[in-house]
C-alpha cells in the first residue's frame, strides 16, 4: 500500500523534530529545519 502525502509529511516532520531536539545542528541549520516545518504546517492549515 502506498503512503499518502500526509503520512510522508508526518514522517518528515518527526525526523526534523528529532534532529532539532538532539541539539547537534548549528543555528543556521536549525533555523532552516524550523522554517521547513513551519511551511509544512502552513500547507496543512490551508486544506
Amino acid at each position: 500500500m502506498e503512503e499518502t502525502n500526509f503520512e510522508k509529511t508526518m514522517e518528515e516532520l518527526e525526523k526534523i523534530t528529532m534532529e532539532l531536539e538532539k541539539g547537534d545542528l548549528n543555528l543556521d541549520d536549525s533555523v532552516k529545519k524550523f522554517e521547513r516545518v513551519w511551511n509544512y504546517l502552513k500547507m496543512q492549515i490551508r486544506f
